[in-house]
C-alpha cells in the first residue's frame, strides 16, 4: 500500500489504482514518530512518495515498486520527522529493484537506493537474520512510514508515524499483519517491518511494507530474509566505497 499515487499525482494528477480500488498512503491508527532517525522518506520533486530505511552509510532499503526511473528527475531522501520540512535531503544516484521483483504486492518487492553522499551521524538499522515462519504468527511487528493517516488521501502524508500489531500469516515470500483500525497506507511502501529477538535486543528489519487491500485492516510485506544475499552483495559495493572515501583512501 503503499505505492505511489503521489508520484502519479505529480505527473498526471491521476491516482494509481489496484483493480477498482484507489491505493491510498500513510500509517493509519498509529502515532507520530519523532524517533527512528534511520527511517526516511523517498521524495520526487520534494513530494513524499515512499518510505525506506538507512541500512548503511549510502544504502536505503525500500520496496521494489518504489523504484522509478524518470528522465531528468532524480529522487531524493528526506530525513527527519516531517518529509515536507526535512532536516536534510540527499540525492539518490542509483536505484535497483530485486532481480526477481515483478509487481507491487508480489514476491521480492524489495529495492535499494544509493545516496550521493554517505550518512555518518545516523546509526543504520540492521537486517534480521531471522527466517520467518508460521511460528511467528501472533508475534508483534512494528511498521514505520510517512504515509497517510486516514483513508482520506492525502491527509497526514509526509509525517513519520509508527504502528504496532500482530503478525497474522506468514507465507513463503510474504508476511501479513494488522489490527482493527490500524494499518499502513499509501506512502508507507518501502518502510520497515521491525521485530526484536528478545525483550532487550534492538529492533531489526524483518520485512518491507509492500501492499494491502485497504488502510485500516490488514496488509502484507515482503520478507527480507529471502532477499538478504542480494541486499548484502549490492550494499557491499556501495558502502565499502563510502567508508573508503570517508577514511580518505
Amino acid at each position: 500500500m503503499r505505492a505511489t499515487v503521489i508520484l502519479c499525482l505529480l505527473l498526471s494528477a491521476l491516482p494509481v489504482r489496484r483493480g477498482a480500488e484507489i491505493v491510498r498512503p500513510e500509517v493509519v491508527g498509529g502515532t507520530a514518530d519523532g524517533a527512528d532517525p534511520a527511517v526516511v522518506s523517498m521524495t520526487f520533486l520534494m513530494w513524499p512518495t515512499c518510505s525506506g530505511t538507512l541500512i548503511g552509510p549510502r544504502t536505503v532499503l525500500t520496496a521494489g515498486h518504489c523504484i522509478f526511473h524518470l528522465p531528468f528527475i532524480s529522487p531524493s531522501i528526506a530525513f527527519g520527522p516531517h518529509a515536507w520540512k526535512p532536516e536534510r535531503r540527499i540525492k539518490v544516484v542509483q536505484q535497483r529493484a530485486h532481480p526477481q521483483y515483478t509487481a507491487e504486492g508480489a514476491a521480492f518487492d524489495v529495492g535499494l537506493l544509493q545516496l550521493e553522499t554517505a550518512v555518518t551521524d545516523i546509526l543504520p538499522v540492521q537486517l534480521s537474520g531471522r527466517v520467518l515462519s508460521s511460528s511467528d504468527v501472533g508475534a508483534s511487528i512494528r511498521h514505520v512510514g510517512y504515509g497517510a493517516s486516514s483513508d482520506m488521501y492525502p491527509v497526514g502524508l509526509g509525517t513519520k508515524r509508527s504502528v504496532r500489531y500482530p503478525i497474522t500469516q506468514v507465507s513463503d515470500t510474504r508476511v501479513w499483519s494488522g489490527g482493527h483500525g490500524k494499518q499502513t497506507c499509501l506512502g508507507d511502501s518501502g518502510g520497515p517491518g521491525l521485530m526484536r529477538e528478545g525483550p532487550f535486543s534492538p529492533e531489526q528489519i524483518v520485512s518491507v511494507i509492500s501492499d494491502g487491500p485497504n488502510c485500516h485492516e490488514i496488509g502484507w510485506d515482503s520478507r527480507v530474509d529471502l532477499a538478504a544475499a542480494w541486499i548484502a552483495e549490492t550494499q557491499a559495493g556501495w558502502d565499502v566505497t563510502a567508508v573508503a572515501k570517508g577514511l580518505g583512501r
